[in-house]
């Protein structure tokens, strides 16, 4: 069995950390590990892009455990990509860039929804690096997430992000005709983008929504049992 590692920008004792190690609990052989130090908060841009020494501190000290045998970018924007592609040897996964050939793979019009707006700019210049600015039609935001309510009303604010996400998805399908949607951002967690399917799914529509986390993971998996890794002869 491939053991994979999700690589999250921010400290492995912050409670978004702790929580995606929750949400993910059901992926066998996944581990969601923060860095060692690190931000109080991490939801800015800067604040993700602050952790990336950090980032490859960790993963080189996975390396040498050799007890893992992928790593995953834990956050949307892809942080850190080439340089731990170039600290370590293993195959090393960007969640966006998975997601993004996937969901070219389902339709011709990709949407993505961003966690906030202030990412709407940075997944913009990313779709543009991955030469996808012609596939991708849309990208919106489900406003701003409330980190606060997380913290203390995880349940309330659940109910809240369904809403918000399944509402701009829904946008992303009526406005932008949207043929495959991407929810980008580890903290849409598999279980609410299960959710949102089933919301969408009432209102007569059958467009596929990315669950990134989990779609990564088996992208992952895949790599590994078909012994596959990036060129090394370009790190």
């Amino acid at each position: 069995m491939a053991k994979i590692i999700m690589l999250c920008p921010g400290k492995d004792s912050h409670p978004a950390s702790q929580a995606t190690k929750e949400a993910c609990r059901n992926l066998p052989d996944l581990t969601v590990v923060g860095t060692d130090t690190g931000l109080e908060e991490v939801t800015k841009y800067y604040q993700v892009e602050y952790h990336i020494g950090f980032m490859l501190d960790k993963a080189v000290e996975i390396e040498k455990r050799h007890d893992c045998d992928a790593i995953i970018t834990g956050c949307f924007g892809d942080p850190g990509l080439l340089p731990l592609r170039q600290a370590i040897s293993i195959p090393v996964l960007g969640i966006a860039e998975v997601c993004l050939n996937v969901a070219a793979m389902l339709g011709d019009k990709i949407a993505i929804i961003a966690p906030q707006r202030d990412w709407v700019y940075v997944f913009e210049k990313m779709i543009h690096t991955y030469q996808f600015s012609d596939r991708v039609v849309a990208v919106r935001s489900v406003g701003e997430l409330d980190i606060e309510s997380l913290q203390k009303h995880p349940d309330k604010f659940v109910d809240s992000l369904v809403d918000s996400l399944a509402d701009a998805c829904l946008r992303a399908i009526h406005e932008d005709n949207a043929d495959v949607v991407i929810p980008g951002c580890v903290g849409f967690f598999p279980s609410v983008v299960h959710q949102v399917r089933e919301l969408i799914a009432k209102k007569g529509f059958r467009t596929p929504i990315i669950d990134c986390v989990t779609t990564a993971y088996h992208a992952a998996k895949m790599i590994v049992e078909l012994g596959l890794n990036q060129d090394r002869r370009k790190l």
